[in-house]
């Protein structure tokens, strides 16, 4: 079994390790991930990566989230909860920007979210960046009722950083920041990036 290890040279820990368990291929990705965004000089690492979503937290209270075509599997989509669990009552002062291909979260997901984060996660600012016109679609009609949720087209990234409050000269810092992550793994952040 693979076993991670820190920049100092311990074991990495993993909050999902239980007794004599080896770590599973999500759990060391993880790890991998957390180093390299510390060694990369990041403010603030992401928190998780795989093949399909990233989710990290860019600094100054805001989390990001990127999708693939694919929706996440359960044990992806256990990470962003995971995630929100530990920012615990602090969620409420963050802001979310989410970055997809075309996938998201799946029927189920949204409501095992809603059910564990209720009017937090309805009050989170939420910028929306998709090339797919579905994605757009959806997040439109719901911010009919849910007005701090807005979806942009790709060409609307820096609209998008500006709904969420982030001014236009954090823009380069969180398009570095951004652009950590590897080329040609998510289409639609590549676009953005490129603008």
């Amino acid at each position: 079994a693979a076993v991670s290890v820190m920049v100092d040279g311990s074991k990495a820990r993993s909050p999902y390790r239980e007794a004599n368990r080896p770590y599973s291929r999500l759990e060391t990705m993880h790890h991998k991930v957390l180093r390299w965004a510390r060694n990369s000089g990041l403010g603030a690492p992401m928190i998780f990566q795989s093949d399909d979503i990233v989710i990290g937290d860019i600094g100054n209270k805001t989390l990001v989230l990127i999708n693939s075509k694919k929706n996440p599997t359960a044990e992806e989509y256990e990470h962003v909860l995971t995630t929100y669990r530990r920012l615990g009552s602090e969620l409420a002062n963050y802001r979310c920007l989410a970055i997809t291909d075309g996938a998201g979260p799946t029927l189920q997901q949204r409501q095992q979210l809603q059910r564990e984060f209720g009017k937090t996660i309805a009050n989170i600012k939420t910028a929306v960046v998709s090339d797919a016109i579905t994605v757009r679609f959806v997040v439109s009609s719901a911010a009919l009722f849910i007005k701090t949720i807005k979806a942009f087209d790709v060409k609307e990234f820096s609209a998008g950083l500006d709904f969420l409050g982030i001014g236009e000269s954090d823009h380069a810092a969180v398009n570095a920041q951004l652009g950590e992550i590897p080329k040609g793994k998510f289409e639609t952040l590549d676009a953005a990036l490129s603008r």
